[in-house]
């Protein structure tokens, strides 16, 4: 449908949606936005005083020695800190400011994949929409493997698109690449594979695929790209793999409905309400009412993938980040839908909402006095007050330097490798049951020794269980730290000789 106006006075500022000038208007429109968008939430996390979260902190480690894999991810998210800190240093606001760039590169090629099946207009609504998804904006506050998997998961969708209709080598180049870099940053990308697969069975046009050269080049340069990380895994006992099992966590439960609707109430949160509310509408209609040949190719980038997490929340739980490569598509579909005029409206709407919640999180992770989160449980004091952590402990490292430092909690134990980055020091972690399950015990578990000397930073509230097990052991009191709301992080020391065992 082609915009009209009634006053032919003023035609001259009047150009039909779909006139040269008016389409070449949307791509300025969305960098615009972008650069908008990017240069607030970099802003942010410049300024805020948060610190790292007990995650964050482990893949700064992780960037510290590179390696082609980790115990619980692929390499990428360290070599996006890496890359970060080479450009502007080792502080928090510099590894998270990766986050809002990366957000942003992604929604410009979900504005190309919306552009390519709605139009310039299309594709503006469905960049925007990815840009102000609360997910995207909580994400680009912090640093996670989320940002570098749905940026290659936009470009695998784009560049198989391309393959699919044109059997181009070029575009089954970078469809390779993307899916093994895609991999590289987190195994979510396996979606990716599982939904193209899905698309080439079930559609006529694209079967010619599956026993094609050019499915097997893309295979392969996939394969190339990701080959490291399955050599690191086979020379580790595929860790990552097997901290994907223990996380999906299927053994301890037969079937969780309440595991499933709080899965998807979770997803109008993530999603916006809504953008997912009209996202929910597109798949259910789809088999009374048949979707448009570019729909139907969307959502094979969305169903399967929420598929298998309901799945997944009814037989044991599911986070609310894991289905979170079907919002790439997703978008695209949203903003297909929002392009009409008839709806414009509904779509100002959504995008406000999304905005005004950005701004409020904006306000709380800033972190100034006397503002905190009216909630019973506060999130952010997961990111409080770890440096002023780092100063109580400081000088009791440094009066008896020659001591093993072993820790009992993971996630403390990365806090203080980044927060005393400066300081030297042997620390090690307790491994309670002798098999790794997470990255430090992979990497610094204690091997006790007679002889050792040790200081022990316990977070857990009955470390007798590791205390107990030495000849000596001698309390030094507890490290007491605000983190907000009446709350403190609490942190028991206690110097230990002499190694008995059991």
């Amino acid at each position: 449908m082609v915009a009209t106006t009634t006053d032919r006075s003023n035609s001259k500022s009047q150009v039909p949606v779909h006139s040269p000038e008016r389409a070449a208007a949307y791509f300025p429109l969305m960098l615009l936005w972008l650069i908008g968008l990017t240069a607030w939430r970099i802003t942010a996390v410049r300024y805020s005083t948060l610190g790292f979260s007990g995650d964050e902190a482990q893949y700064w480690g992780w960037a510290q020695t590179l390696e082609w894999g980790y115990f619980t991810k692929p390499p990428m998210i360290a070599m996006v800190i890496r890359g970060a800190g080479e450009v502007c240093g080792q502080a928090e606001w510099c590894a998270r400011s990766a986050s809002p760039i990366i957000h942003a590169l992604t929604a410009l090629i979900v504005y190309m994949i919306g552009r390519h099946f709605g139009g310039p207009r299309a594709g503006f609504w469905a960049g925007l929409v990815y840009a102000t998804l609360p997910a995207v904006a909580l994400s680009s506050a912090v640093i996670s493997t989320d940002m570098p998997l749905l940026l290659f998961f936009a470009v695998a969708i784009y560049a198989f698109r391309r393959v699919t209709l044109t059997g181009s080598i070029f575009w089954t180049i970078i469809c390779g690449l993307a899916i093994g870099f895609g991999l590289l940053a987190k195994y979510a990308m396996v979606y990716f594979v599982l939904s193209a697969m899905l698309y080439c069975l079930f559609t006529n046009r694209a079967r010619w695929l599956l026993f094609s050269p050019q499915n097997l080049l893309l295979s392969a340069i996939a394969i190339l790209v990701v080959m490291p990380n399955l050599i690191w895994n086979i020379d580790n006992g595929w860790a990552t793999v097997g901290h994907l099992g223990d996380n999906a966590n299927l053994g301890e439960k037969t079937s969780n409905p309440r595991e499933v609707l709080d899965f998807y109430a979770q997803q109008f949160a993530v999603f916006g309400p809504i953008t997912m509310a009209v996202l929910l509408w597109r798949i259910i209609r789809a088999p009374g009412i048949p979707p448009s040949e570019g729909e139907k190719f969307l959502l094979f980038f969305v169903v399967p993938a929420l598929l298998v997490i309901t799945v997944q929340a009814y037989l044991s739980r599911a986070n609310a980040n894991w289905a979170a490569t079907a919002y790439v598509a997703g978008s695209v579909i949203v903003g297909i839908w929002a392009a009409d005029l008839q709806r414009r409206w509904l779509a100002h709407l959504s995008v406000g909402l999304h905005l005004v919640a950005a701004a409020v999180l904006t306000v709380f992770f800033l972190n100034l006095p006397g503002i905190e989160l009216p909630v019973k449980s506060d999130p952010l004091r997961k990111l409080r007050n770890w440096d002023g952590l780092a100063r109580e402990i400081k000088p009791i490292l440094s009066r008896d330097p020659g001591r093993i430092i072993l820790f009992d909690d993971r996630k403390v134990m990365a806090e203080m490798l980044y927060e005393l980055r400066d300081t030297a020091f042997n620390p090690v972690i307790w491994d309670w049951n002798g098999h790794p399950e997470n990255h430090h015990e992979l990497v610094y578990g204690y091997n006790p020794k007679p002889s050792d000397r040790v200081l022990l930073l316990a977070n857990w509230p009955n470390p007798e269980t590791i205390h107990g097990k030495f000849t000596r052991s001698r309390p030094l009191g507890d490290i007491r730290v605000p983190i907000g709301a009446g709350r403190e992080r609490v942190l028991k020391i206690f110097e230990m000789d002499g190694y008995k065992g059991e």
